[in-house]
């Protein structure tokens, strides 16, 4: 018989637990350009991340594509710094870089209204100096 403490410290099993992906996928672009896209795929349960170096003062746009049916994306960018900003829908961010370093990506299904957790999307990454926004 086990004791009362002993089930205390046992971990939990079961759809609110995420894995993490083993490693980010790095973003490259070719060179002159200023976007690049790569495909990725969500899978139940786990995290899926994506890394982009980029520059202080350069401008930056994520957008997040679904090519399965039914699957609604969110995502979160992360600074070097730690700051977090991003939404649902496709497009996740659209901000002025004010730190340089690698910035990740974060793909998740977007809960409310989502067909699908899992499946296949774009992750399309504009990068440009912010003079050039607009």
């Amino acid at each position: 018989m086990m004791s009362a403490s002993f089930l205390l410290f046992m971990p939990v099993q079961g759809a609110a637990q995420r894995k993490v992906s083993p490693s980010p996928t790095r973003i490259k672009f070719m060179p002159g350009a200023i976007s690049a896209q790569v495909r990725g795929r969500l899978v139940k349960n786990a995290e899926t991340f994506f890394v982009v170096n980029a520059q202080a003062g350069q401008h930056m746009i994520v957008n997040i594509i679904p090519l399965t049916r039914g699957l609604l994306t969110g995502g979160i960018v992360i600074s070097p710094s730690g700051d977090e900003d991003g939404q649902h829908g496709g497009l996740i961010f659209n901000s002025d870089l004010t730190v340089t370093g690698d910035y990740k990506i974060r793909v998740d299904p977007n809960l409310m209204g989502s067909e699908r957790m899992d499946g296949l999307f774009i992750v399309e990454v504009v990068i440009t100096q912010a003079y050039m926004k607009n």
